[in-house]
């Protein structure tokens, strides 16, 4: 029997890591993800009942409980063609040129569905809340962290290998005329951004991540593209400063986004597009184009349709429904008994720890206070 001194974790739970189970649609099982489990029941009751009963007195939340209605039309879904993915693929295929894809920047971002190779994003100024900031970092990586591309990776030929199969499947279900050859040179260009990407280390540093240039200097210091009329076309107020998270890809942003690399940055562009939408037409797409992931994870099944309805929805509506839950079911009387059974929790752990002998008692009186 294990000794409580030796595994603290493993005695206080070995009933519960014994019967525990980790459902076929999920990575792993937790106490946490017990309770989002948990929590995920509920809302998916909340919003069937919802969509019954449309909540007309709430415009935002009748719009979530439209999105979740139509997410879970599967006769609609079933009879739906690819025209709309088609069209959006069109728009990317048609730029011949690196210069046809400068010139249409603007268009790009409010007009389709098709990602840049970099990234603009909105956010709170970390060192100024009041405010919010522009922020520039890189386009992300297919794999999930650099350490990954490392060749003694015992998982990096097999992951990229069943990517550019999966990919080129999906390709071709949207009838994308060289679809293996796309999903390759995709991967070309993916490998071209490596070194430059910031790895998991760096970005848990969040703060130290914050580089201000003035948006003169981080312009004029891109040669290929003009990102400061892209700023202009973007945001109604031109930032004095721009907050650069990925200063090796912003470093090598001209050697990366250029014509030479143009083939690969569209072919890039082309996967991206046709991989983000299968999560909105039939049952065969969804399961295609969850592969990947599942394969990443080592999750043995799909999520149910009526859970992906869910994920589908909240993706799209995650604040919206989370006022709604939160009103719902942490309201003023849900805050008082939590409060209560913290109290509580803390009794109980100062009264276990006042009795403890095999900690020392400088340590169960620190851990009192």
């Amino acid at each position: 029997m294990t000794r409580i001194q030796d595994d603290l974790f493993a005695t206080v739970n070995a009933d519960w890591l014994e019967n525990a189970e980790i459902p076929a649609d999920k990575p792993r099982i937790s106490a946490f993800d017990e309770l989002v489990l948990k929590n995920e029941k509920n809302l998916a009751k909340d919003l069937a009942e919802l969509s019954q009963n449309l909540p007309t007195d709430n415009p935002e939340l009748l719009e979530a409980i439209k999105f979740y209605n139509k997410a879970g039309d599967w006769q609609a879904r079933e009879k739906a063609d690819f025209s709309a993915v088609k069209n959006e693929l069109a728009k990317v295929e048609t730029l011949n040129t690196f210069e046809d894809f400068k010139n249409n920047l603007t268009q790009l971002v409010f007009h389709s569905q098709a990602p840049l190779p970099f990234s603009f994003s909105v956010e709170p100024d970390m060192k100024d809340a009041i405010h919010y900031s522009l922020g520039f970092s890189g386009p992300g990586l297919i794999l999930p962290d650099t350490t990954y591309y490392n060749d003694e990776h015992p998982r990096k030929k097999e992951l990229l290998d069943f990517w550019a199969k999966n990919t080129s499947e999906i390709l071709k279900t949207f009838d994308v005329e060289n679809a293996e050859e796309i999903a390759k040179s995709a991967l070309k260009f993916d490998a071209l951004l490596v070194p430059s990407a910031n790895t998991s280390e760096e970005w848990a540093k969040y703060a130290e991540l914050y580089h201000p240039i003035s948006t003169d200097n981080f312009g004029s210091k891109v040669k290929n593209l003009d990102l400061k009329s892209l700023i202009k076309d973007l945001v109604k107020t031109e930032p004095d400063k721009v907050i650069v998270y990925e200063d090796r890809f912003y470093e090598s942003f001209d050697s990366l986004i250029n014509e030479e690399n143009w083939s690969l940055i569209k072919a890039w562009m082309l996967t991206k597009i046709a991989r983000g939408a299968t999560s909105f037409f039939n049952e065969d797409l969804r399961i295609l184009g969850g592969a990947y992931g599942r394969f990443l994870s080592n999750v043995q099944e799909a999520r149910s349709q009526e859970k992906h309805q869910l994920d589908l929805t909240e993706s799209y509506f995650s604040q919206v429904i989370g006022l709604f839950y939160g009103k719902k079911y942490f309201g003023e009387a849900a805050k008082a008994d939590v409060k209560r059974m913290v109290t509580a929790m803390i009794k109980v752990y100062q009264a276990r720890l006042s009795k403890n002998e095999w900690l020392s008692q400088e340590t169960a009186e620190k851990a009192i206070e």
